[in-house]
């Protein structure tokens, strides 16, 4: 008598194969969109932290500063590279503003040299998307820290600290405090 595997075994081992492909590819599957997620929460955190040590950077190497609503403008020793975005030592001015580029909203950061000490030309980096609004505060050291508004975009000296406030369609995307001294 020839013993062989009867069609009802054979398709319960069929059904118990898909089932446990299924259970594999399900977790495969909660592996790949945890790591997408873990992956675009370390682009916000790289994102932000980018954006400060530029401002920090710009601020710090700047001898004069003017404070308008959604602008800043910096007179400064401090520029960078076009090419290489590395830091030199030459005078320029930098300005932090909004613009609308194909409907949607940035920060931009345009760098310019200053007095004709230089022959390159001006150019502007995209710094930050879907910004609406954008404020720089002056920090005073009164009681509580209470904060100052500079008045209507005269240059002064750059203060020890600032409130950076970016206001994206949804309600903030940061709100951080800048202690450049």
């Amino acid at each position: 008598m020839r013993r062989a595997f009867t069609i009802l075994e054979l398709l319960a081992a069929t059904a118990l194969t898909a089932l446990l492909m299924v259970a594999v590819l399900h977790v495969v599957g909660s592996i790949g969109a945890s790591r997408a997620a873990l992956a675009r929460q370390a682009d916000v955190g790289a994102w932000r932290s980018d954006l400060l040590d530029l401002l920090r950077r710009d601020m710090t190497n700047a001898t004069k500063v003017s404070i308008r609503p959604d602008s800043m403008t910096l007179t400064a020793r401090g520029a960078l590279d076009p090419g290489t975005l590395e830091f030199r030592h030459e005078p320029v001015t930098v300005v932090y503003g909004l613009s609308v580029i194909d409907g949607r909203h940035w920060l931009v950061r345009r760098q310019s040299s200053r007095d004709g000490l230089s022959n390159a030309p001006a150019w502007a980096e995209l710094v930050c998307p879907d910004i609406a609004s954008f404020t720089v505060r002056r920090m005073s050291g009164t009681p509580a820290g209470a904060i100052i508004a500079a008045p209507s975009g005269m240059p002064e000296d750059v203060p020890a600290a600032v409130a950076i406030l970016l206001v994206g369609p949804d309600g903030p995307v940061m709100n951080e405090t800048l202690v450049l001294r």
